[in-house]
């Protein structure tokens, strides 16, 4: 019941009254209702203020030195009647003075011993006395020496009782102890606290993404946020709503009415009800024209904007001269007052080149020399020799000054010899070489010997280096190790190509050889460009092999190395001498021995070091 009407009490209004405390000096409003029942014997005070009391005692001469206390004081410490024993407590008064303290107010008797009092200094076990005669009052400051531990009991100090600290010794360590929370650390130094409870404010973002959490930093999740509104929320088209009260944080309804705001196409609404500030795009499939306008797209989505048809532009440019050439764009094919700096289309006058300078429509072509890139034949057409127009070009003598056309032709990687450039500048033609007249008379040999059909390779030795036969004179096993793997390499790429139509013919058969030496595999390398074979080296030394590619034109020499290596001993010692042909011979009769490609001397390509050729 009396707490029922002390519940009455605080709810009925903002009434309070004003209490003091138990010594009278303090005061403070109280709400009703939660005033003490229980109030002092003189009826006045409800709290303690922990002020001193400093009432007068019964003596009339002395106030009360306690803090605000409940009830009466006690009696003054130096009454007449209460004191027997001097200051120390080893002799009694009437043993010191003949006659009796009257009043609180004279003063006590002392006598000559020493005080030995137990002071608060020293050791735990062993504590400090005073050493002064016996007194009234304080005991004077101790002048012994102790041992000081620091608060956080880490480190000690040895001095003077008398110069200790009130408050204790002190270090500088810092504690660095992590708080309550987990996250941050204790930066007091010379901490007293066991239990380091963080105090700063937590300050994470709620779940409702709206508020802060206002407690102290602490471990885990933060509470879920405690507001909530009492208006009704609605959805954005307005018909779908939750009733309160909704509690902050909660997502808005779901409605599953179609969208009714305004879009940019007359399509019907396929969405729902949505709160995203844009609405979806719209998927109904239309005809559009493409952006440059050269042809209608079907069924293009409805909130594509730019289309494009994938086609190269070729609108009419200002110049009147070229089209755009680029992809199917938007907007104009070139900026405004921009120039054209496509090269001119125009044909020359005395080559049939384009003249390529820059865009000039109005104006005629300059006549500067012409740098095309041209194939040049010799009158037998063997010979191909690119190099660079130069029409336009005039030459100022019989042996001009070829430096500024070399200069040209290494520019843009061309390499012509002397003599082919001053033929062409000259004639525009190049003139044949010694292998024209040879290729020429292998022809007509051929012809003579009915085998006009047949490959001229197939009936001609080759011609094998010297580094060759000097390998098989010494490695004459692997020599022809390697010309059985050719071999069989060849047979087996005819043998699967035989019988399969142009669409499933296979391009090319990879062989590896085994890892080998830098001398093996420049043996390799030699004899697979006899037999037409494309070889390379692969990975890195110690590991270092060959790897071959057997392609379409690989084929087998007519003569072997094996075979090569034996007709050369043939004509070694003890063998008879070739006797010389006979000296009335016509001169224009063809030298059979002169012709066969055994005899024949072939350009071979002469390396500096066999690591230009490992490079492949």
């Amino acid at each position: 019941k009396q707490w029922y009407q002390r519940r009455v009490a605080i709810t009925a209004g903002p009434e309070s009254n004003e209490l003091t405390c138990y010594c009278g000096k303090s005061s403070k409003e109280v709400p009703c209702g939660l005033e003490k029942e229980s109030m002092g014997i003189d009826n006045i005070g409800y709290w303690s203020c922990f002020e001193k009391c400093s009432k007068t005692l019964s003596c009339d001469n002395h106030s009360c030195l306690q803090r605000c206390h409940f009830g009466l004081c006690g009696p003054c410490e130096t009454d007449a009647s209460a004191i027997i024993y001097c200051p120390c407590g080893k002799t009694k008064l009437d043993k010191i003075s003949q006659t009796s303290r009257q009043t609180c107010l004279e003063p006590i008797p002392t006598c000559k011993k020493i005080c030995k009092k137990t002071l608060n200094c020293g050791a735990a076990e062993m504590k400090h006395s005073c050493q002064a005669t016996c007194h009234n009052g304080p005991c004077p400051p101790c002048l012994d020496r102790s041992i000081v531990m620091c608060a956080c009991e880490s480190s000690s100090e040895s001095m003077l009782c008398c110069d200790i600290p009130d408050g204790g010794l002190r270090c500088d360590k810092v504690c660095y102890k992590k708080k309550s929370c987990g996250r941050h650390r204790c930066n007091t130094k010379c901490c007293l606290e066991d239990n380091h409870i963080c105090m700063i404010p937590c300050g994470k973002l709620l779940t409702c993404k709206k508020h802060k959490c206002e407690d102290l930093c602490h471990r885990g999740h933060c509470m879920p946020c405690l507001l909530s509104t009492f208006h009704e929320v609605y959805c954005t088209c307005g018909k779908t709503k939750l009733e309160p009260p909704v509690a902050c944080g909660t997502d808005p309804p779901k409605c599953n009415e179609l969208c009714s705001r305004d879009h940019s196409c007359s399509h019907p609404v396929t969405h729902t009800c949505h709160y995203e500030e844009q609405c979806p795009s719209c998927t109904q499939l239309v005809n559009k024209v493409c952006m440059g306008g050269h042809t209608v797209r079907f069924n293009v989505p409805c909130h594509v904007q730019d289309v494009s048809c994938g086609d190269v532009c070729k609108k009419q440019l200002p110049c009147e001269m070229h089209t755009c050439e680029r992809w199917c764009h938007k907007g104009a094919c070139v900026t405004p007052n921009s120039i054209c700096e496509l090269p001119c289309t125009k044909t020359r006058i005395l080559c049939a080149h384009q003249c390529n300078a820059k865009c000039h429509p109005s104006k005629t072509c300059p006549q500067n020399v012409c740098f095309e890139k041209v194939k040049v034949v010799c009158d037998c057409k063997r010979r191909t020799v690119l190099i660079l127009c130069f029409k336009g070009a005039t030459l100022n003598s019989e042996t001009p000054d070829l430096t500024r056309y070399n200069t040209k032709l290494k520019s843009v990687g061309l390499s012509v010899t002397q003599q082919d450039l001053l033929d062409y500048l000259k004639s525009g033609t190049v003139k044949c070489d010694e292998k024209c007249r040879v290729e020429e008379r292998n022809q007509k040999m051929a012809e003579g010997l009915g085998l006009k059909d047949v490959p001229i390779d197939s009936i001609i030795a080759p011609t094998y280096s010297e580094y060759l036969i000097n390998e098989f004179k010494t490695k004459k096993e692997f020599i022809i190790e390697i010309e059985n793997v050719f071999s069989d390499l060849i047979s087996k790429y005819k043998k699967k190509n035989q019988a399969v139509d142009n669409f499933n013919k296979v391009k090319y058969i990879y062989h590896d050889f085994k890892v080998m030496n830098k001398e093996k595999r420049r043996a390799v390398h030699e004899l697979a460009a006899v037999y037409k074979i494309t070889s390379q080296s692969m990975d890195e030394e110690p590991h270092r092999n060959v790897q071959v590619r057997i392609g379409w034109d690989a084929t087998e020499p007519s003569i072997k190395l094996s075979q090569y290596s034996q007709r050369r001993v043939i004509g070694g010692v003890g063998a008879k001498p070739v006797q010389k042909p006979a000296q009335n011979v016509k001169k224009d009769t063809p030298n059979l021995q002169a012709l066969s490609l055994g005899a024949m001397q072939r350009e071979e390509i002469v390396f500096d070091s066999w690591e230009d050729i490992d490079e492949f």
